[in-house]
């Protein structure tokens, strides 16, 4: 899961903690309202 600390280590050296990471619910939700009126919204 990307949590703070990972997202830190990820913004300072740009090498992902692990090669499969899933994002928060609040990461989630901050994507779906960025993407609302994209086109492919709905998929």
């Amino acid at each position: 899961m990307w949590t703070p600390e990972r997202v830190e280590h990820w913004k300072r050296t740009g090498e992902k903690p692990s090669p499969v990471l899933v994002w928060t619910p609040e990461q989630t939700g901050a994507f779906l309202d960025f993407v609302r009126d994209d086109w492919l919204y709905a998929l």
